[in-house]
């Protein structure tokens, strides 16, 4: 359990174990963190409310190795990638920005919610987005939800959303999904 912690460098954490923070802390970490618990859950969130109170600071990009169910709080924008066996809940006062990254399995679905005051987009066209369970993406009507990261003729590398896609306020929606897409409430 982390308390109150300041990295100037790039924080590289493997554990058996969850990975938490005691209440009322906050995390400021200069470079990129990489957290790998296996199975175990990380839960980096001390929310108190909107915007992040307190305010988790994670400036670098964030990979997850392998991890349970994942919830983070951040008052920068977040850059993530990686995998989780749970379900994975970032909240950003920032844009959230997507490289590969996998979500549940076929046979333990997860869900993907995401809540920013930024844009919601992927790293490249290279990066492929999984997510086994449902995507719900709240953001603001003055930012934009851009999920369509392939080349509009390859569907190689295309985004498989398996469940359904609900998006809470966005200025500008574009998904591609490799199969059929099932949505929710859109309000753009």
């Amino acid at each position: 359990q982390f308390g109150a912690m300041t990295i100037a460098g790039a924080l590289d954490l493997t554990s058996t174990g969850a990975i938490t923070q005691a209440n009322g802390t906050a995390l400021t970490i200069a470079g990129t963190t990489r957290l790998e618990t296996g199975t175990a859950d990380v839960t980096l969130n001390n929310v108190a409310g909107t915007p992040v109170d307190p305010a988790n600071t994670l400036t670098g990009a964030i990979t997850i190795t392998s991890a349970g169910n994942v919830a983070l709080s951040n008052t920068a924008s977040i850059n993530l990638s990686g995998a989780t066996n749970g379900a994975l809940t970032p909240v950003t006062d920032g844009a959230v920005t997507l490289g590969t990254l996998t979500v549940g399995t076929s046979g333990a679905p997860a869900d993907l919610d995401i809540t920013a005051v930024g844009h919601v987009t992927q790293a490249s066209t290279a990066d492929v987005l999984t997510v086994y369970g449902t995507t719900d993406v709240t953001t603001s009507t003055s930012h934009d939800v851009l999920l369509a990261n392939a080349t509009i003729d390859s569907s190689a590398g295309l985004n498989t959303f398996v469940g359904a896609v609900t998006v809470d306020q966005a200025r500008t929606l574009n998904l591609r999904n490799k199969v059929d897409l099932t949505t929710g409430p859109i309000v753009t």
